[in-house]
């Protein structure tokens, strides 16, 4: 889940802003668009280490960005206490990578940009907590962004700016299922109707960047620094059980074992990132795009409807 988690935090993080100016009093923009972020291809796979009882036939497994294909492993667990050995094969679920059109997970966002502090914009994300068909999710995200050129005597209505940017954004989805397994004499029991598993992601974000731009009247050309420190999170949360009936030297006996939450699976992406990139206005719609290289570089590329 690696790729997709730092995809995740750098996604949400390099697409704040596509110009250091800042609205007028009461100016404001809406913002629509996706970070594609390109996936390396030493993210593609990764070699398993320490697995007790499994036995990989390959010396490597697909990430979540990796080939489509499913890997048999082999399950051997030895016989202890009077217990029959068990000896079973699972399938290694393949990646995504191969059914994207690109090598690449997009990551969507919307923002609202106000002017209501002087020299001062106020941007937020916001996603209500919501549940729909078993799935939850949220997000709230706040930036702050500041025009430095007034310090150095560069008038508003110079073309040439540049502004700091700080910002904060939290995540999370999450779907809900009830469902169980047969493998061999095993079964395995995820959640129940009053008591439902679930598997989803959270992530937590700061970022702080600094941004210079030329605003001609049709065309702004701008550029960002930046360092970004984030947290994702894959969770699988509820109660997991396993039924055992088989015989033992004989005798029919039968094994319960509830396992809860068992998988938290936490990533901390922290990099430097650099941007460069275009607007091109037509009237109230702001067309932009730009390229950002990162530790996983990214196209960034949306639409906005600004005021001034």
């Amino acid at each position: 889940m690696n790729p997709a988690l730092t995809s995740l935090n750098q996604g949400m993080n390099t697409t704040w802003v596509s110009s250091a100016k800042t609205h007028e009093l009461l100016g404001f923009d809406i913002r629509i668009g996706s970070s594609l972020v390109l996936i390396p291809s030493i993210d593609h796979n990764f070699t398993p280490d320490g697995l007790q009882y499994f036995q990989v036939p390959t010396s490597t497994l697909p990430t979540i960005s990796g080939t489509s294909s499913v890997t048999r492993l082999r399950l051997s667990i030895p016989s202890t206490s009077g217990y029959d050995p068990i000896t079973t094969d699972l399938d290694f679920p393949g990646g995504l990578g191969t059914t994207l059109p690109i090598q690449a997970i997009p990551i969507p966002f919307a923002q609202i940009g106000l002017g209501i502090i002087p020299n001062t914009d106020i941007l937020v994300r916001w996603v209500p907590n919501s549940t729909r068909d078993d799935v939850s999710l949220g997000l709230l995200g706040i930036g702050v962004k500041h025009r430095l050129s007034q310090y150095f005597g560069i008038p508003r209505i110079s073309p040439y700016q540049f502004a700091i940017l700080a910002a904060y954004s939290k995540a999370h989805a999450s779907k809900k299922f009830i469902d169980s397994e047969q493998i061999d004499d095993l079964t395995l029991s995820f959640g129940s109707k009053s008591d439902p598993s679930s598997l989803g992601f959270e992530t937590e974000s700061k970022t702080i960047q600094f941004i210079g731009s030329i605003d001609l009247p049709m065309l702004t050309i701008y550029s960002r620094l930046g360092h970004l420190d984030g947290t994702s999170s894959f969770l699988a949360k509820g109660n997991y059980k396993v039924t055992y009936q088989g015989k033992v030297n004989d005798q029919l006996i039968s094994y319960e074992s509830v396992i809860t939450n068992p998988v938290h699976l936490s990533m901390d992406t922290k990099t430097y990132f650099a941007s460069v990139g275009a607007t091109l206005k037509v009237l109230f719609l702001h067309f932009y795009g730009d390229y950002t290289v990162s530790k996983n570089n990214s196209v960034n590329v949306g639409i906005a409807l600004s005021f001034r």
